[in-house]
């Protein structure tokens, strides 16, 4: 009746341990919370089940979180075991709470129907890694990210090997995967790349930035794929792999390959026409002049644009910038070579929200202004190491934008209100006692001290 859809719609609105607790009441009760745990389709373990992360060692609570999982497996479409940092410096750090065999087991066993799993800042056992294949054929998107897998020993590796690849060859339908994270970069993780040819061609977006933890130096298991979203951060790739990319140009809009440091040369980037989001980080030597301003010549779409640290780009390309007219977010941080000529034409890009210019040493008070003037959409800027800039150039402004990043140093002024004529008597009473008091001390201790010195003087006389 109106009166169990009304208590239906209450229950929906608790965690799922206030549920279980609720179920206690009565018979009634707890056929609807059993009804409504079975018809959820989303849980967040630190969210709706806040003590199975209460502990570090999280051991106990683990197996708490096995029941709760079994109770709202029925139709359970979507997993998170994520923690959230208190601090968002230490996001991409490793949690102490740890996943095992049995909190895989347990979701193998019950959510028959899971499309999505996510796994963010664990610990995760090779157990649990092994666990892995044994998941529902059902999934759609994986990711693993900012997590710890320990694993020395070469026989676990092996197991772990065969988990992945079994898990690639039954997900058919598999159209996200991710894999991401300094932890994972820096533990003893190790995975053959070969496993990665077992991906199904239904893939749409893979991310994978381990390092070695996942050595990838060809591109051969792209072959047949059709990806929107490509991220390889950290791999070792080299400019006649970028043809497995330039295959894809139909499809492709977003592609990462930062930290790669056998990639000398990127002019085959230019003939993804459809590309939307370039991340270049850090190629040193890899991103040239004549590159850069053959992507940006036919990759005009673009709408965020990543080149920090590439030091060999000089204005003879950076000066072309300006021709994004659909750029929204540019990062420049610690491009030597970026000054006020450059700023100029990127104040020509009218959409622009985010721009980073940290360490961009050669930009003057000109070109700050310039910025600042033209970029009406602004609504984040990053000007570390620019002595140019100051914040009083934010005085004759109209608009700036709502964050700035810089390490400017200025004065401000604050008025303190008028302190009450009684506050100020009673201190200065205060004030009188205490002098006086210490000088009352201080005639004491000349007056014992004139009395040692006279008794002193007897002693010698005599």
């Amino acid at each position: 009746g109106k009166m169990d859809q009304a208590w239906l719609e209450i229950i929906d609105r608790l965690s799922v341990e206030d549920a279980i607790r609720m179920r206690r009441t009565c018979t009634k009760i707890d056929n609807l919370v059993s009804k409504s745990l079975k018809s959820k389709k989303h849980l967040d373990i630190e969210l709706d089940c806040p003590s199975a992360i209460r502990s570090s060692n999280a051991i106990a609570s683990v197996i708490a979180m096995n029941n709760i999982s079994a109770q709202c497996s029925h139709n359970l479409q979507s997993l998170d075991l994520k923690i959230r940092p208190a601090n968002a410096k230490y996001a991409i750090v490793s949690s102490d709470v740890e996943i095992r065999r049995r909190i895989m087991q347990s979701i193998n066993e019950n959510s028959t129907k899971l499309k999505r799993l996510h796994i963010d800042r664990c610990r995760i056992s090779a157990g649990a890694i092994g666990s892995f294949g044994d998941l529902p054929d059902t999934i759609e998107e994986i990711s693993i990210t900012n997590s710890m897998i320990e694993c020395s020993e070469w026989d676990v590796a092996t197991i772990i090997r065969k988990s992945f690849a079994t898990l690639f060859q039954k997900c058919t339908k598999l159209k996200y995967f991710e894999i991401s994270g300094r932890s994972l970069n820096n533990s003893h993780f190790h995975v053959d790349p070969s496993i990665l040819q077992y991906i199904s061609n239904t893939i749409e977006h893979l991310a994978i930035a381990v390092g070695n933890s996942l050595r990838i130096d060809n591109l051969a298991f792209l072959k047949d794929k059709k990806l929107k979203t490509l991220i390889l951060q950290r791999s070792f790739i080299s400019p006649c792999d970028l043809e497995h990319i330039v295959s894809m140009s139909d499809s492709i809009t977003h592609l990462d390959l930062s930290y790669s440091p056998n990639l000398l040369d990127c002019q085959k980037i230019a003939k993804l026409k459809n590309l939307k989001h370039l991340s270049l980080i850090n190629n040193r030597d890899g991103l040239r002049d004549e590159a850069l301003s053959l992507i940006i010549k036919e990759c005009s779409e673009i709408e965020e644009l990543s080149l920090d640290n590439c030091e060999s780009l000089t204005i003879q390309s950076m000066i072309f910038l300006g021709s994004l007219k659909n750029l929204t977010k540019l990062s420049l941080s610690g491009v030597i070579n970026v000054n006020d000529a450059v700023c100029q034409q990127i104040s020509n890009c009218s959409k622009l929200k985010f721009l980073d210019i940290n360490y961009c040493l050669k930009i003057q008070t000109r070109g700050i202004q310039c910025l600042l003037s033209c970029l009406t959409s602004l609504i984040h800027l990053e000007v570390l190491g620019i002595r140019a800039y100051s914040h009083q150039l934010l005085t004759q402004l109209a608009y700036y934008p709502k964050s700035i990043v810089s390490d400017s140093v200025h004065s401000f002024t604050f008025s303190i209100p008028p302190i009450p004529p009684s506050s100020l008597k009673n201190s200065s009473i205060q004030i009188f006692d205490s002098q006086d008091n210490k000088s009352r001390e201080k005639n004491n201790w000349n007056e014992e001290h004139c009395e040692d010195l006279s008794n002193n003087r007897t002693v010698v006389d005599s």
